[in-house]
């Protein structure tokens, strides 16, 4: 018999799912632990069970006969919030069941909890529900639903119940704590986390991935993309991978015959192309997350602001609230709209970065870059040293943090600075000249110039390394290479 175990990703869950070997639709858990389950017999899926499609999917391909439904025992500071969430999810999930093939050949079974009915000595379904806290009052819904105060439950005849009263170390009054205990004890922590990563391919996207492999976590590129792909063919990518994480490493900032933001000058084919690749994809994704309630993260750019009179180049840099308000080439100008636009979906991490730069021997990074130029610009910018921010990253999509990031190393620099930096750890001497930058210098009508504030990004990562010593990491890593 093919069983569904529907649960948030506590060790209750995973000990119900082993004990009947089936699949598992999870929500899970900072601290949910993928050695939990057991890999050979359990086949996970990660997602909402409020996403009627998924649960479909998950029904008509696995061929489910039985589901348990654990509701979540996770407490919410937004009490209104938590108890729609419960509601929400189980009047969604009932649905995706109903529209699947064949509903009414398959047995379902709720697990309420002692705690909705009162402190009773023995239950008596047909008794008004007497939810003995905040906690249990939001879990009464539920079991309003399927009628529980009036129809028993306790059909115990049923073989798919007897194997959860034979599960190992079952008791009658079995604690959640003593099943964590017995499943954590034994088990190296490995996060329960599935990355669906659009833009996989591309340079960033490729160091995100490794580093996530690195820490075993499961990585998927998407074969779909957003702009080119309807949305409906996007979504039923999301719904077959069933990903706990969606990243978008899209964007566009090159073309043939340009190799930088250039080429998003010109006519109605570049706005177009522009718009299709640096605003509609990540927005398309954000709001498919924010339907499939999934954590999204999309890698934007601080390339937004220019110094003015409140923020000079030797003031405060600007923080993640402040709006854009550069807007001299056409990238900055659209890609302002979506960083504006991202602030509006409660799923998404918004993580802008400046001018990467890493330890390779790359033509997209910045300080490879700039050892060949012989002139270089006079003026202090935020950068991002990604082999140290992108394991920020990563542990910041895991603990599916939200909101608007600036993702640069603090302190800004100057491009001279950086290539003295070179000098002083490679002992190699470089010919370039300085450019002053005056106010009204062209330079500076083109191209964003600015600081901007990491309060937030240390507060979250103290891990972030200065600027300074970022450059010289890169400067010696990067020597190694070339040598």
């Amino acid at each position: 018999m093919a069983n569904l175990v529907v649960g948030d990703g506590s060790a209750f869950t995973a000990a119900i799912s082993n004990a009947l070997n089936g699949s598992v639709l999870l929500q899970p858990k900072n601290e949910t632990n993928l050695n939990w389950f057991n890999s050979n017999t359990t086949k996970i899926f990660y997602g909402d069970s409020s996403n009627e499609k998924l649960v479909s999917s998950i029904l008509e391909n696995q061929e489910i006969e039985s589901i348990i439904y654990i509701p979540s025992k996770e407490n919410c500071e937004n009490i209104v919030e938590f108890a729609r969430n419960q509601l929400h999810g189980i009047t969604h999930f009932l649905d995706g069941w109903r529209k699947s093939k064949s509903p009414e050949t398959k047995t379902f079974i709720f697990l309420s909890s002692l705690e909705v009915y009162g402190e009773l000595t023995k239950i008596h379904f047909g008794k008004t529900l007497q939810a003995i806290d905040l906690l249990s009052q939001h879990k009464e819904g539920p079991a309003e639903i399927f009628h529980l105060p009036s129809d028993s439950a306790a059909d115990f005849s049923n073989d798919y119940v007897s194997k959860l009263l034979n599960l190992p170390g079952w008791k009658d009054s079995v604690e959640e704590k003593d099943l964590m205990k017995e499943i954590s004890a034994k088990k190296e922590f490995k996060p329960a986390a599935r990355f669906l990563i659009f833009g996989a391919k591309g340079w960033i996207g490729g160091q995100f991935v490794r580093e996530l492999e690195k820490r075993k976590i499961e990585v998927i590129a998407a074969s779909t993309r957003p702009g080119k792909d309807s949305d409906k063919i996007v979504a039923e990518e999301i719904t077959k991978i069933s990903p706990s994480h969606v990243v978008s490493m899209l964007g566009r900032t090159h073309g043939p015959g340009c190799g930088n933001i250039d080429y998003l000058e010109g006519g109605s084919d570049k706005l177009q192309e522009n718009v299709k690749d640096n605003l509609y994809a990540p927005w398309s994704l954000a709001n498919l997350c924010e339907k499939f309630d999934l954590h999204f993260t999309y890698l934007g750019t601080g390339c937004l602001f220019e110094y003015n009179p409140e923020h000079p180049r030797d003031g405060e840099g600007y923080t993640e609230s402040d709006t854009p308000t550069f807007i001299g080439n056409k990238y900055s100008v659209v890609k302002g709209f979506t960083d504006q636009n991202m602030n509006f979906f409660k799923n998404t991490l918004n993580a802008r970065i400046r001018l990467p730069i890493n330890d390779e021997d790359s033509p997209r990074n910045l300080l490879r870059k700039l050892i060949g130029f012989n002139k270089v610009l006079d003026i202090p910018n935020s950068i991002t040293y990604l082999p140290n921010c992108l394991p920020i990253l990563a542990d910041l999509a895991l603990k599916k943090e939200t909101g608007a990031l600036n993702l640069v190393n603090p302190g800004a620099i100057t491009f001279p600075k950086i290539l003295n930096i070179y000098e002083e750890e490679t002992g190699q001497r470089l010919n370039f000249e300085i450019e002053s930058v005056p106010e009204d210098s062209p330079a500076l009508k083109t191209r964003a110039h600015c600081t901007l504030d990491t309060s937030r990004l240390q507060s979250l990562a103290p891990t972030v390394i200065p600027t300074e010593k970022a450059i010289r990491k890169a400067s010696e890593n990067l020597a190694t290479h070339l040598s």
